[in-house]
């Protein structure tokens, strides 16, 4: 259970990072901050588990969804999140991120460290499907020119959850 002010919590993150990386060898976690004085100041941060790519990687199709949510309180912010399409037409989570707004900046470097990850190489065997999220399209067509990009009004519906359609 967490405890304590956000402050403190803050302070604990490259902890927890370091834990998210021993208890899941192989995985990504990135945290960026920008230096304001003499303090770091928290900017993003980046998970992408290990057992979640691998899992993508030999059990998945070559479809992902990428969808982001409002941060509530005191620190504002977006999760951006990338899912996949399993055998049984359910969602399964690759990568997800938190970020200090959603734009094109911070979902090219969310894409950045995706396309690392899953080892895309030129995004002519990947379907992205989105919901036109603020900055994605112009990022999309930045880091992967050739990848196919279709528009979902709720993404989730396309890829899982209450489907309406089989993918």
């Amino acid at each position: 259970m967490i405890e304590g002010s956000y402050k403190e919590q803050y302070a604990r993150l490259r902890d927890y990072a370091e834990e998210l990386k021993k208890a899941n060898k192989g995985s990504t976690v990135v945290i960026q901050t920008e230096q304001v004085g003499a303090q770091a100041i928290f900017l993003r941060m980046y998970v992408c588990l290990a057992g979640c790519r691998q899992g993508f990687l030999d059990g998945c199709r070559p479809v992902i969804g990428l969808d982001g949510c409002h941060v509530k309180g005191p620190y504002p912010g977006q999760i951006l999140i990338a899912v996949g399409v399993d055998g049984n037409n359910g969602s399964f989570p690759i990568a997800y991120a938190v970020v200090e707004i959603e734009s094109k900046q911070s979902w090219i470097w969310f894409l950045r460290l995706l396309i690392e990850d899953i080892k895309i190489t030129s995004g002519l065997s990947y379907v992205f499907i989105s919901d036109k999220q603020k900055g994605l399209i112009p990022a999309i067509e930045t880091l992967l020119p050739t990848v196919e990009h279709r528009m979902c009004q709720e993404p989730q519906l396309c890829l899982g959850g209450k489907q309406k359609w089989k993918i």
